[in-house]
C-alpha cells in the first residue's frame, strides 16, 4: 500500500525531508498508542506530498491498521522525519544501490530525488527479490530507465517461476 500523506488544503507540506529518510507515525489502535516508522518512498522535490510504503504484515498490528481503516480524508499524527541514511548527488558523481525483496523505499526516494533533479551521475540499481511479484516499483523503474539514460537496472530473483521468462 502507498500512504500519501498530504495537508488537507492541498497545499505545500509543513516540513522538509531528504531523499531516504524515514517517518514515525502514532496510531490509536483499539484505545492504545503505538509508535511504527515507515520510510520514505517519496522525492523530496514534490512538496505536496510524501508517500510511505507500508506492506499489509500479518502479524502487524500497525499494518493492518493502516491497509484497513485508513482512506482518503483520514488524518494521522506523524513525527518529523528523521534519519541519516541520505544521498542526494552531493556526496558523488555516481551511486551503487543495492537493495533487497520490499526493503527499496529508502532507494527509491534517492533514485526519483535524483531523476526529478536530473542529475548528471550514474545510478545504478541493483535489487534482489525472491519472485517477479516481490519487485515493487517495478514498473515506475521502467520508465524511468527509459527516460534517464543513466540509470542502469538490474534486477535478480531468487525463486523465479520458470513460466515468467526471468532466470535465477
Amino acid at each position: 500500500m502507498l500512504l500519501r500523506l498530504a495537508t488537507k488544503d492541498e497545499g505545500p507540506l509543513p516540513f522538509d525531508y531528504l531523499p531516504g529518510q524515514y517517518m514515525n507515525l502514532k496510531l490509536n489502535i483499539d484505545g492504545k498508542i503505538v509508535n511504527r516508522s515507515y520510510t520514505i518512498a517519496s522525492s523530496p522535490t514534490r512538496r505536496d506530498a510524501c508517500d510511505l510504503s507500508i506492506k499489509r504484515e500479518s502479524n502487524g498490528s500497525a499494518s493492518r491498521f493502516l491497509h484497513d481503516t485508513i482512506y482518503v480524508g483520514s488524518t494521522i499524527e506523524g513525527g518529523a522525519p528523521a534519519g541519516k541514511f541520505v544521498f542526494t548527488g552531493s556526496e558523488s558523481n555516481e551511486v551503487l544501490l543495492i537493495t533487497g525483496g520490499r526493503w527499496n523505499t529508502p532507494l527509491m526516494s534517492m533514485v526519483w530525488f535524483l531523476t526529478d533533479r536530473s542529475w548528471d551521475g550514474d545510478i545504478y540499481f541493483l535489487v534482489v527479490a525472491k519472485s517477479e511479484r516481490d519487485l515493487i516499483f517495478r514498473d515506475e523503474l521502467t520508465l524511468l530507465q527509459k527516460r534517464f539514460p543513466k540509470l542502469h537496472l538490474c534486477a535478480t530473483l531468487t525463486r523465479s517461476d520458470p513460466e515468467s521468462g526471468w532466470k535465477n
